[in-house]
């Protein structure tokens, strides 16, 4: 029986998978980048502050955003996977975040300790509003040169940012 529930749990876990986007400014405002389909328990670097994450989650789960690189240092209230996408305001920025199934602290515990160990993911779309400021533009940020592209976000290099692909609307990575 118990290998059972376990074996649900971990295929339960493989299968599902999230999106994180943090944005710039107070109730989703702002630039935004995101890890689309990040798996449980990965954290997503955003590379910037954030000072608002959309959340888009399983049912049975939280997200869980951190003041630090590496989802380390002060970490939020959490959101529960059954309130997610909506819009969360922070009272301070973060620079990562990342989702665990379950809603209990029992879990959190065995997470804490496994913090170290934390694989990272670099955002996968970065959104923008175009030059006349009535469009969101959302560009796909590849796996292979992502530092690259985070950089020229940092440096503001946007002749560079125009040439990436653009994410069609209602199109998943």
């Amino acid at each position: 029986m118990q290998f059972k529930i376990v074996a649900t749990l971990f295929l339960a876990s493989v299968a599902s998978a999230a999106d994180i986007i943090g944005w710039t400014g107070s109730g989703c405002g702002g630039t935004s980048l995101a890890c689309r389909g990040i798996q449980e328990n990965i954290c997503c670097n955003f590379n910037m502050n954030v000072r608002s994450v959309r959340w888009t989650l399983p049912a049975s789960s939280r997200g869980i955003g951190y003041a630090g690189n590496s989802c380390r240092s002060t970490s939020s209230t959490p959101v529960q996977g059954a309130k997610s996408a909506a819009c969360f305001n922070y009272a301070w920025n973060l620079r990562s975040a990342k989702w665990i199934l379950g809603s209990g602290s029992r879990r959190r515990a065995v997470v804490a300790r496994a913090a170290e160990d934390d694989e990272c993911q670099k955002p996968n779309e970065y959104s923008y509003y175009s030059e006349n400021k009535k469009q969101m533009v959302t560009k796909k940020i590849p796996a292979e040169n992502a530092d690259e592209v985070l950089k020229w976000i940092e440096d503001g290099e946007w002749v560079k940012i125009e040439g990436l692909e653009e994410v069609a609307e209602g199109q998943d990575l």
